[in-house]
Formats: C-alpha cells, structure tokens, sequence
C-alpha cells in the first residue's frame, strides 16, 4: 500500500505528464492539422461542359473546371454521366486527378462507348475533393510557339510547338488542346503525353481527331 508522501508524488507526477502531454500536442496539431480544415474552402467549379461524337458508337466527354482555393487539390474524384435524348442514363466515366492553387484545367476522356445509344447531354460530378498547401503544384511553364492545322477529308491534326521556360527538365506533362469555333464554344479536345522535355527545349506535339474538324477558330492548350 502506498504511502501518503507516495501517493503525492504519483499524483504530482499524473499532472506533470497530462501537462506536458498538452503542451506537445498544442505545438504538434497546428502543423498536423490538412488545409481542408481551414476554412472557408470552396469545391472546385465547373466552367463547361461538352461532348464530342467520334464515330458510331464512340464520343469524347470534357470540361473545364476552376479550382478558386489558394490551396492544391491534391484529388479530384469525378463522373462524368451521360444521358441520351430522353435523359436517360447511358454511361458513366470515372476518375481522378488534381489541381493547383487557382487553377483552371480540363478533365479529358475519350473514347467512351455507348453503342446504338444517341446521346443528348453529359454532366460532370464532381466529388470528394482533398486539399492541402504541403507540396504545391505548380503548373509548368511552357511557352505556345506557334500553332498549325491541318484539315482533310478523314481527320484533322493541330500541331503546336512549344518551348520550356521552366530553369529544369519537365517529365511526364500531359497537355490537352481545346479547339473553339466562332461562337467560342468547344468543339473538339485531344491530349497528348510529353515524356521529357528539357531545359530551353522545343518541341512540336501532334493532336489528332480520327475525324475532319470544321470551323476551327481558337485553341488553348493547358498543361498539367
């Protein structure tokens, strides 16, 4: 049995640990504690989105979206709902990606199979979003040279060249083209992958449509 100068001690030392554990958790939780719960933080925003049709059976789906925290999205969990004339249910495309502080991007995907089905309209949804300030996603710096296209019968191709203006090499960038007609609505989008591109270097990168585009106006490439 333990002594009253014992039981002192034991309690004086109760309270010496729950103190100092206290102090370490102050000074530890500010740092621990992810931006998303720091508020106000609002979810990503969509700006558009549109369709395309390729062939029978086939279409490309994209939109752009505004990401308005100055914080990363670090993921971006998305469906993209498509919907036939009678606005039903046709197919449904899912997936992931991320996003700089204020940044503006599109969410590409191609090549969705709806069969015999007409499609009349596509939704973005976009989902579970995860912020956080601890490695910030910068987009790459890259210069737009110039730009050449090339229309025929049975498909079309933009050719852009660019340049990096980043002070380091540049791995594995994904670039995706929007081309606009007149009425500055977006009629087709394509993305192509950029496995290297070093220090100054220039590059012309190839987009493609397994179809003939018309009334080309603008385009505008984002690269991720």
């Amino acid at each position: 049995m333990l002594s009253w100068v014992q039981r002192r001690k034991f309690v004086v030392l109760a309270i010496l640990f729950v103190f100092v554990l206290g102090v370490a958790i102050f000074l530890v939780l500010p740092q621990r504690v992810p931006n998303e719960f720091r508020l106000p933080i609002e979810k990503p925003s969509t700006l558009w989105t549109r369709l395309f049709e390729l062939r029978d059976g086939f279409l490309d789906v994209a939109a752009l979206v505004n990401n308005p925290n100055n914080l990363n999205a670090q993921k971006i969990f998305y469906s993209f709902k498509i919907y036939d004339k009678n606005n039903i249910l046709i197919a449904i495309k899912e997936g992931e990606t991320f996003a700089g502080p204020l940044e503006q991007f599109v969410i590409f995907e191609p090549n969705i199979f709806i069969g015999e089905r007409t499609p009349g309209k596509v939704v973005l949804d976009l989902k579970d979003t995860i912020f956080s300030d601890d490695q910030i996603v910068a987009i790459p710096k890259i210069d737009i040279l110039g730009t050449e296209k090339f229309i025929e019968d049975t498909f079309s191709r933009v050719s852009v060249k660019i340049k990096n203006r980043e002070n380091k090499s540049l791995e594995n960038i994904q670039s995706t083209i929007v081309v606009f007609g007149e009425d500055q609505n977006a009629i087709a989008v394509s993305s192509a992958n950029i496995p290297f591109l070093g220090i100054d270097e220039e590059r012309s990168i190839n987009f493609t449509w397994p179809k003939a585009l018309s009334g080309i106006f603008s385009t505008e490439v984002f690269f991720k």
